[in-house]
């Protein structure tokens, strides 16, 4: 892994933990790594899939489990693929309950 790649999870590692995320339940870390594999821009469907998780998520926990999902994608995608998700995903989060891009 490279070193950029190790600095990007420990800084999203270390949002989550300043956050107070608690680590997810395994159902949560699956939806987590849907998100991940493969990045959300690989695909033009996987756009509509990616809000469908996102309105879910807000349904279930709001803002606050949205964000913990989306940490520990950011992760799962770094370590399988060295690639960033994280910015897609926002956008296409953008106008979910209060999500804001």
């Amino acid at each position: 892994m490279s070193d950029w790649v190790e600095q990007r999870i420990a800084r999203v590692m270390e949002t989550s933990r300043l956050l107070g995320e608690p680590p997810l339940p395994p159902h949560l870390t699956f939806v987590a790594a849907r998100l991940a594999k493969p990045g959300p821009s690989a695909l033009g469907i996987r756009r509509r899939r990616v809000r469908r998780i996102g309105r879910r998520l807000h349904k279930a926990g709001g803002v606050p489990l949205m964000r913990a999902v989306l940490h520990q994608a950011e992760v799962l995608s770094l370590r399988l693929h060295s690639a960033t998700v994280l910015r897609d995903i926002e956008q296409d989060w953008n106008g979910i309950g209060g999500w804001r891009n």
